[in-house]
């Protein structure tokens, strides 16, 4: 029977070393994959719950295209974790107001959710982050992975992940994303105010006080300019970066970052 990793053992594994917890579902792509094939009728409800910062990061990626538009107006776009498609729908809608003639596509490590973005009429298929080049083996103009997308791995195979994105995107194209920096969740664990604590378990996007602990997954919380060394590393310039906040709860920072 599964039952919860409490605060205790967390903070007992972590004096222990160990930089990563296992949930039931075992290795890490199987756990994000399995959590979000349950979610995939509640996503929405849930995962907007942090609408206030969640628009921050809309105006960041539309404002940043209302640059770019004086550079390009013909593009291929690619939105890693697209969930059920509702957002990618979303963005399509507003680059085309915007006077983009878009060529679209979509990925999400959970195969049912991909399947929901196809329904929706998207050009969708199931792969994650680091499985990109294999699955649509061409480059695109643009590539957004929003609302936390990165922070879904451990830290030890983010730096491949990225370098993996770099190879997808054209010369001189983008990469619109963002990371979680901070969170109440991890501040409130014994030695969550070490900032060499940085994963933590939790439930995703539980929908009571008392979720279900087969919902456990993995996050990792990146520490003050750890994300800027790896996306540089991987052959990025950070061309701007915005912090996205709701008062205490969680933190974002936003990146558009151009391939050189």
């Amino acid at each position: 029977m599964v039952r919860y990793i409490t605060p205790a053992e967390i903070a007992e594994n972590i004096k222990n070393g160990n930089r990563f917890f296992w949930s039931p579902y075992g290795r890490p792509t199987n756990v994000i994959s399995k959590v979000y094939n349950k979610r995939v009728n509640t996503y929405n409800a849930s995962a907007f719950k942090q609408e206030d910062v969640l628009r921050q990061v809309d105006d960041f990626f539309f404002g940043i295209l209302g640059e770019e538009r004086k550079r390009e107006k013909d593009i291929t776009w690619l939105d890693i974790g697209c969930g059920p498609g509702d957002r990618t729908l979303e963005y399509l809608k507003r680059m085309k107001e915007m006077g983009y003639s878009v060529s679209q596509y979509a990925c999400d490590i959970s195969p049912l959710m991909a399947e929901k973005a196809r329904e929706k009429g998207l050009r969708a298929r199931q792969a994650s982050m680091g499985s990109v080049p294999s699955a649509f083996g061409k480059r695109f103009d643009i590539v957004t992975a929003l609302y936390g997308v990165p922070n879904h791995m451990p830290i030890e195979l983010i730096p491949s992940a990225i370098r993996k994105v770099r190879k997808i995107i054209e010369k001189g194209g983008l990469f619109l994303t963002d990371v979680i920096t901070e969170t109440d969740y991890l501040r409130s664990l014994p030695g969550g105010d070490n900032p060499d604590n940085r994963y933590f378990i939790y439930a995703l996007y539980p929908d009571s006080e008392n979720p279900n602990p087969e919902l456990a997954g993995c996050v990792y919380v990146f520490k003050p300019g750890e994300f800027d060394e790896i996306v540089k590393g991987a052959g990025f310039e950070i061309i701007k970066k915005a912090e996205c906040r709701k008062e205490e709860d969680i933190a974002l920072d936003a990146y558009a970052l151009r391939v050189v």
